[in-house]
């Protein structure tokens, strides 16, 4: 079993990914491509300016 990364388990191994169709290795990686594409897209996160306050 692949060892586990930060944001989940591999579910595919190299082997695994290797016995694919090409066409389905190619329908991933449009997919994947596109997830990018739209993150990248996203504008960066801003936090709200907030009011002073007093200090206790």
């Amino acid at each position: 079993m692949p060892e586990a990364h930060s944001f989940g388990a591999n579910v595919l191994t190299a082997a695994d990914i290797e016995r694919l169709p090409s066409s389905a290795r190619h329908r991933i990686a449009a997919f994947i491509h596109l997830q990018v594409a739209a993150l990248e897209e996203m504008p960066e996160p801003s936090l709200p300016v907030l009011p002073p306050t007093e200090e206790l």
